[in-house]
């Protein structure tokens, strides 16, 4: 604590002189307070040896608040704001049990429907069941090449299975729109087991072939090495296409999560 008289007032932090009227050191900021009438201090005089002649001003070392200080309090409380939002939305988020409906490739879009077809009502107006073994081996090969690309990620490969448009789900998208969507899905996940089973098929007299059959897909989830499992019954639409037979509709009647 220092002691100067009236006229030569000095900042013990900074040394700086200040006017006598001063509340705040001009230089470091300091607040400057306490002026005490020495006839009323007479403890003063014997505290610090100083014979008063004037009134005394006590310099005290009071630091004026930093507004660096508190723009530094105001980012933390902005950051304590985002962790307890993002914690929010965590805790909203699917637990490990639920499954994500937006794994399989062709999902974001194709599994919202489930209809009346079931695997034993998937009769077709003008159609009949196909025993054309070399037919049959070629919606086989059809749906081997789609579970080849699933597993190696092969998305120029997938987009060759489709017709320019498509139906997805009775919504029509062309390959740009599909290569979006199988992209983001080969993105995020990794398939790890992916086949087909219980395949219907039939052939009507416009030369299209009416595919009902069942879609098992196992991926894990690249972000969190998350497992999901799903089963979807599905209906495609195959027409010859130049070396391969293609896709020009797809459906999904229905989806399970195991």
């Amino acid at each position: 604590m220092q002691l100067r008289e009236e006229k030569n007032m000095l900042c013990k932090a900074c040394n700086a002189e200040n006017k006598p009227t001063s509340k705040f050191c001009y230089s470091c900021g300091r607040e400057l307070t306490n002026i005490v009438d020495l006839s009323d201090s007479v403890e003063l005089t014997r505290s610090y040896g100083v014979t008063p002649t004037k009134k005394t001003i006590i310099i005290d070392e009071k630091p004026k608040k930093n507004p660096k200080q508190n723009l530094l309090y105001f980012g933390m409380g902005v950051l304590v704001v985002i962790v307890i939002v993002l914690s929010y939305i965590v805790l909203q988020s699917p637990k490990g049990g639920e499954q994500n409906p937006g794994l399989q490739s062709d999902q974001n879009n194709l599994n919202s429907q489930v209809n009346e077809y079931t695997p034993n009502n998937v009769a077709e107006p003008d159609s009949t069941p196909i025993k054309d073994d070399y037919i049959m081996s070629k919606i086989n090969d059809y749906f081997s090449v789609y579970s080849k690309c699933n597993f190696d990620g092969n998305i120029e490969r997938y987009l060759e299975l489709f017709t320019d448009p498509s139906f997805m789900n009775k919504k029509m998208m062309n390959k740009g729109a599909i290569r979006t969507m199988v992209s983001k899905f080969f993105i995020q996940n990794s398939t790890i087991n992916h086949y087909f089973q219980d395949l219907t098929a039939y052939s009507k007299t416009t030369g299209e072939f009416i595919v009902y059959l069942k879609e098992h897909q196992e991926t894990i989830r690249n972000s969190d090495s998350k497992l999901s499992n799903i089963t979807a019954y599905k209906r495609f639409v195959l027409v010859e296409g130049n070396y391969q037979l293609v896709c020009k509709e797809m459906n999904v009647l229905s989806t399970s999560y195991n």
